[in-house]
């Protein structure tokens, strides 16, 4: 009746002894058990305790509820066992297990039926590969407590065609090491994958090479979501394409917690919503992440604190093709010197970086790069360059026709940091308020450099040298630098500080006054 394994007469001796008829009523391979009306099964329902290519089928308004779990696949050969729950219902007071230490075994509900169950696990041990989960057509659902895709690689959960499924607690895609490559799939107008309203969705929690995919109108809502929990958890992936794709997260986002390579990609119209903070690149672990917004249409929004590069380095923010991101702070290498490296790109006409408040390049961090071409746009409230003495050797480019750098007040380069470096070039334009190039003592070396026909400063006061020494403006090619005041060395300390206009049609034009040593000197 059983397949002969190591120990299995004793195992299987032990389970029926506890467990009564605890199998279902499948005794051998290949059998079919069919439910059209409601029944009652007190116990727990396997299929495949023992077996392989068993189906359960519940259809034509059948309804099976079981006082007990459901397994399907419980051991290591227990493979390709199937429940199919269609126009019916299957509930069960316990735990439900697609594929428990068993492979290619799938839970399909579809066409209206409705699956119920505490945690829901795709894949458990980690011989259990290749299970599925495939929830399809509008009113299918499954509702789960907690929902795990753990097990062994490739177990995958699959969303499709106006079906929903429910999460009310712990919600994780890779749970264990060796469930390598997870997958969950939201696809089709009306297809939702919702968490309760305190549910984490993790991405990553032990393994590596996870994926959500949320596409063709497809959502999921959840309070936070994570990419790569742990430091083994690396290269996960989500993306979210498609007019109508939306991932809503009522407070944050983080693209590597602990861990590296991990990408998010949001393009052809996809969304994702974040309510207070969005990261690339959490802790000092997480380098080399990165996120990419494509496409007219595509769009990270909301009203948080974005920061690429919070601890960790070499991580990256891309928007390009008329993509856009919105948010209310921006750090580009937030804590400690380790979060260094990091860039943001803005590439192409329509593509837009929209930040309300301060946008950071280098918060305490040195070596981070803002980059604006080809047509791109960023407006901030404000932009600091060097915010910290130890954020030196930032840059900021803004290169070609159109492309833009508009700051609602004060303008930066070097604000205690030093040899912090903003390059205007081949018709590249940045407006602020009031702009400085080495705010305080400690920001010395800083260089602002203008060059090119087209290129463009424009500003109501500019300081070369505001309490610092040793800062430069470039002024080249006939670019213009306009504003209302022009300082260099504009304190006591402001020192040795230098602006150089050179070439045909170069220009600094000021409506009122241009001091050259207003309290510094050497300058």
């Amino acid at each position: 009746m059983y397949k002969t394994r190591v120990n299995g007469w004793i195992f299987l001796f032990v389970c029926l002894a506890l467990v009564p008829l605890a199998r279902g009523q499948f005794s051998a391979d290949f059998q079919t058990n069919t439910i059209t009306s409601a029944t009652n099964y007190t116990g727990n329902y396997l299929i495949g305790f023992g077996q392989s290519s068993n189906t359960l089928l519940i259809e034509s308004g059948g309804d099976l509820s079981v006082s007990g779990f459901g397994w399907l696949g419980r051991f290591e050969d227990d493979g390709d066992n199937t429940a199919v729950v269609r126009s019916g219902a299957w509930s069960m007071e316990g735990e439900l297990r697609v594929g428990y230490a068993g492979s290619g075994n799938a839970l399909r509900v579809e066409q209206g039926g409705s699956v119920f169950n505490d945690t829901g696990y795709i894949g458990s041990s980690a011989t259990s590969s290749n299970n599925l989960a495939l929830i399809s057509g509008a009113g299918s659902v499954w509702s789960n407590g907690a929902l795990y895709v753990s097990g062994g690689t490739g177990n995958e959960l699959i969303v499709t065609n106006g079906a929903t499924v429910l999460s009310g607690g712990s919600t994780i895609v890779g749970l264990s090491e060796s469930a390598r490559g997870a997958r969950v799939a939201v696809t089709g107008a009306g297809s939702a994958w919702n968490l309760a309203n305190n549910v984490v969705l993790r991405m990553g929690w032990s393994a590596a090479e996870c994926e959500l995919v949320v596409g063709d109108g497809g959502s999921v809502f959840s309070v936070q979501g994570e990419v790569g929990h742990s430091l083994s958890s690396s290269n996960n992936r989500v993306r979210v394409s498609g007019a109508g794709s939306v991932w809503t997260n009522s407070s944050s986002v983080t693209i590597g917690s602990a861990s590296p390579g991990n990408e998010l990609e949001v393009s052809a119209g996809g969304e994702i919503r974040a309510g207070q903070f969005f990261t690339v690149g959490g802790q000092a672990a997480s380098s080399g992440n990165s996120a990419r917004v494509e496409g007219a249409g595509s769009l990270i929004s909301g009203d948080f604190l974005l920061s690429v590069g919070n601890r960790g380095a070499g991580n990256s923010l891309t928007v390009s093709g008329g993509g856009a991101v919105e948010s209310s702070t921006l750090y580009l290498g937030r804590y400690t010197t380790a979060s260094s490296n990091n860039t943001l790109e803005i590439s192409g006409p329509g593509s837009v970086l929209s930040n309300s408040g301060f946008l950071h390049v280098g918060g305490e961090a040195p070596g981070n790069a803002l980059r604006i071409d080809a047509g791109g746009a960023v407006a901030s409230g404000a932009g600091y360059m060097g915010q910290s003495a130890s954020s030196s050797g930032n840059s900021a480019v803004v290169t070609g026709a159109g492309s833009v750098w508009t700051n609602a007040g004060t303008l930066y380069v070097g604000n205690a940091g030093a040899e912090n470096a903003l390059s205007i070039t081949n018709g590249g334009a940045v407006y602020g308020a009031i702009s400085t190039i080495g705010a305080e003592s400690t920001s010395h070396s800083n260089t602002m450099t203008v060059t090119g026909a087209d290129s463009s400063l424009n500003c109501t006061d500019l300081s070369v040298g505001g309490s610092g020494s040793g800062n430069r403006l470039e002024v080249s090619d006939g670019a213009i630098v306009s504003g209302r005041v022009g300082y260099i060395g504009r304190t006591a300390s402001g020192s040795d500080n230098v602006a150089v206009v050179s070439g045909a049609g170069s220009l600094w034009t000021n409506s009122s006054f241009l001091y050259v040593g207003y309290e510094g000197s050497d300058n």
